[in-house]
């Protein structure tokens, strides 16, 4: 297990080192545009419930507020939270959000920063192009977020396609790196690709990784999020490559049980699960019920993550 040094790009160091070692989870509530009218359905919401998209991405920030708050939402198994920017510029009484999940329970907050993605070509969707990102960095900074997120989707991608879109997101990471936040480079491999297809895939992606982080600077640090692999600790080089703080496990589309069972073959993965992890939450839910089934769910993702 890698050290902490004293000081790493202005990230409190105690803050820092318990992202780093800690056993919890990051969870991501960071569902946008594209993704939340099915996130809302599930929830018990559906389309007719709502005419607009600032009335449909409300309804999705009252979902995340509710889980934030709860007190079964605590510092004791929740490292990080990722969400969305409307519910980032949101606050809880005359606290941000950042702000309350820091001073209440410790938890850090990651902001997710990529605007979509493009088409699918070559079997891959890079991330689309974002012209703001040094105005959202600062953004992000000031409103006390610690770090960032970026999503990109392979399907059944060719070798060069997958390198282009690690060298995409690493380039990214660098700029977000240096401007003093601490970057999550999300690659998605599709969990819908039979067994063989996804194994290749990931193995282009293990090798495409290894070179981007061998050929980015010496100071760059990154967690990395991917699909929990088809071969169990096939990412785990990468856990000990040193500019990696951490690898994420990303549910990927499976229930939670599947996703823990997969997890559980991968020492060292953290969760960062978002349907998997809300599977069972429903909005007309007394609190009890929203408190049971929210706790129940974070202590099936603990039981499930292993140490190194």
């Amino acid at each position: 297990m890698q050290t902490p040094s004293s000081h790493e790009n202005g990230i409190d160091q105690s803050l820092l080192s318990r992202l780093r070692y800690s056993r919890g989870l990051f969870a991501a509530l960071d569902q946008s545009g594209g993704s939340t009218p099915a996130a809302l359905t599930h929830y018990g919401i559906d389309t007719s419930q709502y005419s607009s998209e600032d009335k449909m991405f409300d309804l999705i920030h009252q979902m995340r507020l509710r889980i934030i708050t709860s007190p079964k939402f605590d510092g004791d198994r929740v490292l990080a939270v990722i969400l969305f920017a409307k519910t980032l510029s949101g606050q809880i009484g005359e606290q941000t959000i950042p702000e309350y999940l820091m001073g209440k329970h410790q938890i850090a907050s990651f902001l997710k920063i990529d605007h979509g993605l493009e088409a699918v070509t070559d079997g891959v969707q890079l991330l689309k192009p974002i012209p703001d990102l040094q105005n959202t960095l600062s953004w992000g900074r000031n409103l006390g977020v610690v770090g960032t997120k970026m999503r990109t989707l392979i399907h059944d991608g060719t070798k060069q396609k997958v390198e282009e879109a690690v060298k995409q997101q690493f380039a990214l990471a660098e700029e977000i790196y240096s401007s003093g936040l601490i970057p999550i480079v999300e690659i998605e491999v599709s969990t819908k690709l039979p067994n063989e297809v996804r194994e290749r895939v990931e193995r282009w992606l293990l090798d495409a990784m290894e070179t981007a982080l061998t050929d980015s600077s010496s100071s760059l640090r990154v967690f990395l999020k991917l699909t929990i692999p088809v071969v169990p600790e096939l990412y785990t080089v990468l856990q000990q490559n040193p500019k990696v703080y951490r690898i994420l496990a990303l549910s990927g589309g499976f229930s939670r049980r599947e996703a823990c069972l997969r997890l559980s073959r991968n020492p060292g993965m953290v969760a960062s699960f978002s349907r998997a992890l809300l599977e069972d939450l429903r909005v007309g839910m007394s609190d009890k019920q929203w408190n049971d089934a929210l706790d129940a769910s974070i202590n099936e993702v603990m039981d499930a993550t292993r140490a190194e």
